[in-house]
């Protein structure tokens, strides 16, 4: 971006207009409508450039990082990185958006260091189970000790995991590794 020049500066006044005093009011006092129109212009200039450098925000995260590959500034794209509010009390620093609806959190995976894994005990009543770290996904699950295969023995959904098959008996040991 360039510095805005007068249109009918003096030469030797630097560029700034100068007053002239005299009995009536010269042209040479007032800014010509093009001269309006070219510091209106200017000044668009200044806020598009701003706005440009500004992280956009979105209803439920702020843009954080551009995704690889990525490059529309304003726009929320598959694999940009967000942070923001998950829910009271709760702040995700960074979460991958994954398309979709942005207003729905389902549509968000929270990128961390490290989960501590979770042991559950099952009461009998219900075979599902919800983790207490939001935004955990669950890598490994294991019953009594052994290992329970994903999307055939059990399922995530959100901060939901749900054994499948005949309800747990209670005292069985469900322990969940990120």
């Amino acid at each position: 971006m360039e510095h805005y020049e007068f249109i009918d500066s003096k030469p030797g006044s630097g560029g700034l207009k100068e007053r002239v005093l005299g009995a009536t009011i010269e042209l040479w006092n007032k800014l010509s409508a093009e001269e309006t129109n070219n510091i209106r212009a200017k000044l668009n200039e200044l806020v598009d450039a701003i706005n440009a450098t500004g992280v956009p925000l979105f209803p439920l995260f702020a843009l954080k990082f551009k995704g690889e590959g990525n490059l529309a500034p304003t726009t929320l794209e598959v694999g940009d990185i967000v942070h923001g509010f998950y829910a009271s009390g709760i702040i995700w620093d960074n979460a991958t958006y994954n398309g979709g609806d942005p207003l729905d959190k389902a549509n968000y995976t929270r990128i961390v260091d490290s989960f501590e894994p979770e042991l559950f005990t099952a009461s009998g009543a219900s075979n599902l189970f919800t983790l207490t770290q939001p935004g955990m996904k669950v890598q490994n699950l294991f019953l009594d000790r052994g290992m329970r295969y994903i999307d055939t023995e059990w399922s995530q959904v959100g901060d939901e995991i749900e054994i499948l098959g005949a309800t747990l008996a209670a005292g069985r040991k469900i322990y969940v590794t990120p």
